[in-house]
């Protein structure tokens, strides 16, 4: 986290916003006013020659060929987004000049990602002379070797990682070529094939292709995860902006249907609503009915491949929940940990192929390592691997590609197929090559761009920061800090799945955030706790109001807060384990008749609600609140200690909560007769 105090923005002084965008920007490395304006305002400056790419010249040349001598070109995409927009993107384009198109997307459980010769030789035998793959290609080195061998031209464009060797096509289009000179080397395969298609209409005709294919272009990019800088800043800027008005059927009826039609689109829309629909086509369906979606003219096909597409996404949810439930048993079966430095390898039969995927993901997130899921239904078993910070997992595979029928992608995703037997040396090998590296393993740090203070949270300073949109890969979305928060209100929601909280930051200004994926026990805090804070910041609309809402990253006791607590607690032991206390340890821990008070009024109001355990952490905090008095740790745990001994209460221990049970005909006490008490003030007077 970069210091408010230190951090000096005077490199920034000519930038007209905000101190906070400055320190925004500085902190992305940008220190030079020309160099922000043109990050704020991606403008086409941006743009880089097409002709930049190794071998376009090579591909443009027999593409006007094939358009002048009216040859029939396929199409060879890929099932995921990129792929999907991809395809899409260059069929619109083609069939525009009036040229004879036709597309094919493998299907993902059945042949899996990239060439293969069985479609090759059926385009060939439709009548096609030329095929362009989009998205793919890079390393078909057979399949480019079969085209050859039947006649059938092949212009690759891609931009996943390869090697030295590419295949033996007409044109190898992917600025990740090592020979390829373009300048921007993160471009989504969608961003290579808009290469394609701006050095086909001209260098003068880019402003006029972008404007017909950003949304598609955007939609992909951010999808494939790309570094949203550069070129990619540009794309995802001006297409999320085109796609409030897309004159896109498809798109439009997709947005509808997906309920953001009345709201802004953003890159987190994007990624979380827009994606994941397009995505389950090729998930548990055919990736063509998404292409379909992107190329009709007619608006009631539009609207019924939508609805489908929706349909199937809620039957991908429901898939990738079960196998999800399923791997988490296994591995906590297998008692896997965090701290366990290894590549997760596990297959089975039963689990689709279509959504392993995004399993693998969810799985390399939560234990923070490297993670593939191979899907045996058909021999070879396909498999889907995610990586974590800078672990290469295309370069793991290629180390063990002897063990692979099939392989692709990159550093932090990556797909592959292997026949069964060959599972559990693979396994073995691809961890033992990689024991080393596994073990210095850098994981991304949550870390806060700033410490925000109160009086910035206001709507005018949040939608400032808009000016950074759109956030991704390389342009994250700011994380700020605050410390000593007061929280107001703590409520689970969505099944106690997420929860709600409500801020109070000065004397009249509230403000609403949520936490997700923690339950509010995990979260173990209460109102009336002061917590340090790590969050996004958003501008939340309902009902015509605006308002600032956060969405919580981590959340600690604020640092008073959690040493009083621990200190109490350690004082607490000491007495329970008759260990000596000094005076001001005493102090401490000696209640006075309020705390008793305090402390069983809460447990009779909880009691009347059929509520009688607590957490030990909580409870003292819980009973402060409620009674507006401060009753720390160590008095409370007194308090409950002297009421079981004059028999108005008993108490249960386990593990980590306390399960108090109220002696509802016990009489009055008299808090003089409590040896525990009198033994505390005893000692006090002696100490």
């Amino acid at each position: 986290m970069f210091d408010r105090q230190k951090q000096n923005t005077d490199v920034l002084s000519a930038v007209s916003h905000n101190e906070l965008v400055k320190i925004l920007l500085i902190n992305r490395g940008i220190t030079d006013a020309d160099e922000a304006r043109s990050f704020i305002e991606a403008g086409e400056e941006l743009w880089n020659d097409p002709f930049l790419m190794k071998d376009m010249d090579a591909a443009c040349e027999r593409l006007r060929k094939a358009i002048e001598a009216h040859e029939k070109i396929a199409v060879y995409g890929d099932y995921d987004v990129d792929g999907v927009t991809s395809t899409a993107v260059l069929i619109n384009y083609l069939t525009d000049l009036g040229i004879e198109t036709e597309y094919y997307i493998p299907q993902r459980c059945d042949e899996g990602y990239g060439l293969n010769s069985c479609a090759i030789k059926a385009l060939h035998d439709s009548g096609a002379t030329l095929l362009i793959t989009v998205d793919s290609g890079i390393t078909g080195f057979e399949e480019v070797r079969y085209a050859n061998s039947i006649g059938l031209d092949i212009i690759i464009t891609d931009h996943h990682e390869c090697s030295c060797e590419i295949p033996e096509a007409l044109a190898v289009i992917n600025p990740k070529r090592p020979d390829c000179p373009y300048p921007f080397k993160n471009l989504a395969g969608v961003g290579v094939v808009f290469k394609l298609i701006c050095a086909l209409a001209g260098r003068d005709k880019m402003k006029d292709m972008f404007c017909r294919y950003c949304e598609l272009v955007a939609i992909g990019t951010i999808a494939d995860v790309m570094p949203l800088s550069g070129e990619n800043k540009l794309i995802a800027k001006e297409g999320l902006r085109h796609l409030q008005t897309t004159d896109n059927l498809g798109l439009r009826s997709l947005i509808s249907k997906a309920g953001l039609e009345s709201k802004p689109i953003n890159a987190v829309s994007v990624s979380f609503v827009l994606a994941p629909r397009i995505n389950a086509a090729g998930r548990v369906g055919n990736a063509n009915l998404a292409v379909e979606l992107f190329v009709t003219k007619d608006k009631r096909t539009a609207d019924e491949i939508a609805d489908e597409l929706i349909k199937k996404n809620k039957l991908r949810q429901e898939t990738e929940a079960e196998i999800l439930r399923q791997v988490t048993t296994e591995l906590e079966r297998r008692r896997v940990t965090k701290n366990d430095p290894e590549i997760i390898v596990l297959e089975n039969e039963a689990w689709h192929q279509g959504v392993i995927g995004v399993v693998a993901s969810k799985i390399c997130e939560r234990y923070c390592c490297p993670t593939i899921l191979i899907s045996t239904q058909e021999e070879p078993g396909k498999g889907s691997g995610r990586s974590v910070g800078n672990f290469s997992l295309f370069r793991a595979l290629e180390k063990t590609s002897s063990y692979l029928e099939k392989y692709g992608g990159h550093e932090l995703a990556a797909g592959l197929s292997i026949k069964r037997e060959n599972i559990p040396a693979f396994r073995e090998e691809i961890n033992r090559q990689s024991r080393e590296e596994l073990m210095s393993i850098e994981l991304p740090a949550l870390m806060a761009d700033c410490e925000l203070y109160p009086h910035e949270i206001t709507i005018d300073t949040i939608n400032e920061l808009s000016v950074l949109e759109p956030y991704g890969t390389g342009n994250p979305t700011p994380v700020f800090i605050m410390k000593n928060v007061l929280i107001w209100d703590v409520v689970p929601i969505s099944g106690n799945k997420h929860v709600r909280l409500n801020f109070q930051l000065e004397r009249d200004k509230f403000v609403s955030a949520f936490f997700f994926n923690k339950t509010e026990d995990e979260l173990g805090v209460i109102s009336g706790d002061r917590v340090d804070i790590v969050f996004t910041a958003n501008i939340h609309t309902y009902r015509g109001r605006d308002s600032v809402q956060f969405i919580i990253k981590a959340m600690e006791l604020s640092g008073k807060y959690g040493v009083n607590m621990h200190m109490c607690h350690e004082i607490y032991l000491k007495h329970r384990d008759c260990m000596k206390l000094k005076k001001d340890e005493l102090e401490t821990i000696i209640p006075v008749r309020d705390d008793f008070v305090a402390t069983y009024r809460y447990l009779c109001a909880k009691a009347q609600r059929g509520i009688n355990e607590f957490s030990v952490a909580k409870l003292a905090r819980e009973v402060s609140w409620h009674s507006k008095r401060e009753v720390n740790h160590a008095r409370m745990m007194v308090c409950l200690e002297v009421m079981e001994e004059n028999s108005l209460i008993s108490v249960q221990y386990i593990d980590k909560t306390i399960t108090v049970y109220i002696n509802r005909g016990a009489p009055k006490i008299d808090l003089n007769d409590s040896k525990i008490l009198n033994k505390l003030k005893e000692d006090y007077a002696n100490a």
